[in-house]
């Protein structure tokens, strides 16, 4: 019985500090563009309050009520695991990205994962990297414009996905 005790005891322990040093959760971000620039790396323009990033976000989704979604300009560098959008269930949701930096860890879906869109992406500028897919006009319509800048993407980039109409 006693030796039982003990070895649960242990693997309590053992769990409890295996988990408590090598876990780290995430957060959701979504836009908010509550501040009124509209800038990725100002923290008020998220909820909750903070900037993405790589170490801290899970998913990022760009699927709020106001129609200019976040910009990306030469001063920013945004990072973020994945990312869902733009897209809005009514009316449409557009991000611009005129310099500075994306870069997505794992895929990024325009517009988001729920196929609400439709999604408009502007480049103009930039660097954009995902690990992972880049899937345009996900379960919805979406319209990416590139006149400048430059992509790289870890997997495939995936156009007109399950019942999708886009626009490249």
């Amino acid at each position: 019985m006693r030796r039982c005790c003990v070895q649960k005891m242990l693997g309590i322990s053992l769990l409890s500090i295996l988990l408590a040093g090598s876990w780290t959760f995430g957060v959701n971000y979504a836009w908010f563009g509550g501040y009124g620039d509209n800038l990725w790396d100002v923290a008020d323009n998220w909820w909750p309050v903070g900037v993405p990033s790589s170490s801290t976000a899970d998913i990022v989704t760009i699927a709020a009520p106001p129609q200019q979604g976040p910009v990306i300009n030469s001063s920013v560098n945004a990072v973020c695991y994945q990312l869902e959008g733009p897209g809005l269930a009514a009316g449409s949701n557009r991000m611009d990205i005129t310099g500075g930096s994306l870069t997505v860890g794992n895929r990024w879906r325009i517009p988001n994962a729920y196929g609400q869109g439709p999604g408009e992406v502007n480049i103009s500028g930039g660097t954009i990297s995902t690990g992972s897919y880049w899937f345009i006009g996900y379960r919805g319509s979406s319209v990416v414009t590139m006149t400048a800048g430059s992509v790289a993407v870890g997997g495939d980039i995936d156009t007109g996905r399950d019942r999708s109409s886009d626009t490249l």
